[in-house]
């Protein structure tokens, strides 16, 4: 939990507002429970920053259903973005068929960072 915190801590903007995008916050892949997960451990350490602007993407939690302060639940994957920060924490079937290169692509942002946690993309591309 430390680990990914320090890496999107080293990849926002010090002292600029950030947009960070979460992909995944369940307690495993392809699972739609949220009890004791980490990675919503590491949302509430990070929404405490007013810095970062975080929203969460997971196909598998519907956004009607949780509710935690200050946290955007997208009900789905953003065609277009201007994140700062993507980081992939979860290693869902869906967030595996997605090409690095198209997700690039869908950023107008060419400055994200993507932090791929779960080395879902280790064999496309090193700058992940």
């Amino acid at each position: 939990k430390e680990l990914v915190i320090k890496k999107i801590y080293k990849n926002i903007k010090a002292n600029f507002k950030s947009k960070l995008l979460i992909l995944g916050c369940t307690f495993k892949e392809n699972c739609p429970d949220i009890r004791n997960s980490k990675v919503i451990e590491i949302c509430n350490i990070l929404k405490k920053n007013k810095n970062i602007k975080l929203d969460i993407f997971d196909p598998y939690v519907d956004p009607n259903q949780v509710t935690i302060n200050k946290i955007n639940f997208l009900s789905k994957m953003p065609m277009k973005f201007d994140y700062d920060v993507i980081a992939i924490l979860v290693k869902h079937r869906q967030f595996k068929k997605i090409n690095i290169n198209k997700l690039k692509t869908r950023s107008n942002n060419k400055k994200t960072i993507f932090i791929d946690y779960k080395n879902i993309f280790r064999n496309s591309e090193k700058s992940i």
